[in-house]
């Protein structure tokens, strides 16, 4: 599969994962509806500032949409969104005392979550 093909199924399965319309995935990256539906056809191919506006309107990583890493969401992989990003800027720099609190902080916040997720599926059944 070509580089241009397998960056329109995966932003085409991005966009729809988001349960975005065409309007609406060009509205948040800021182009024209019908660059959208070009690049899902496979017509054209975004140029670099494009791509990064796709990538940040998705939340996923530019990486993910040219098909150089398997996971749209994963940090471990290398991809991030914009929020994981300035998350990563603000710990660079720390003292080794402020990361580790930053590491509970974490843990606390991911259990909190894990919780939630797990009463709201609870609560779905």
């Amino acid at each position: 599969m070509s580089s241009k093909q397998t960056f329109s199924e995966r932003l085409r399965k991005c966009r729809a994962t988001r349960d975005l319309t065409q309007g609406q995935l060009a509205e948040r990256a800021g182009l024209p509806a019908a660059s959208i539906s070009h690049f899902e056809a496979g017509g054209r191919f975004p140029s670099g500032e494009s791509l990064r506006k796709l990538a940040d309107a998705l939340n996923t990583s530019v990486d993910y949409l040219l098909g150089r890493v398997e996971l749209p969401d994963a940090v471990d992989s290398g991809q991030s969104g914009p929020q994981v990003n300035a998350i990563f800027r603000n710990l660079e720099g720390m003292s080794g005392d402020a990361l580790e609190e930053v590491e509970r902080l974490t843990e606390l916040l991911a259990n909190i979550d894990k919780k939630r997720r797990a009463r709201d599926d609870s609560e779905e059944r």
